[in-house]
């Protein structure tokens, strides 16, 4: 089995540990991912935190559009 390690579990890191996943079946004998993250939640500075009604973001950057590519990424990725 091959391993894999992401440092970082910012949308970018997510996006990688995705795409190595879902390639994962091509590689003989499997692949393992490791996803290493410092923070208590993912997300990187598209973190959000929700608060009753009040949406509040974690960092100064934040994701907005509704590409269905993006959205589907940040579903997969838990991002909500």
């Amino acid at each position: 089995m091959k391993r894999m390690v992401v440092i970082g579990a910012g949308i970018s890191g997510l996006s990688a540990a995705r795409a190595a996943w879902e390639l994962g079946g091509s590689v003989p004998g499997g692949l393992a991912i490791v996803v290493l993250e410092r923070e208590r939640e993912v997300g990187g500075k598209a973190r959000s935190r929700r608060d009753s009604e009040w949406l509040f973001e974690a960092g100064p950057g934040a994701l907005q559009g509704s590409e269905p590519a993006l959205e589907r990424m940040i579903r997969a990725a838990g991002l909500e």
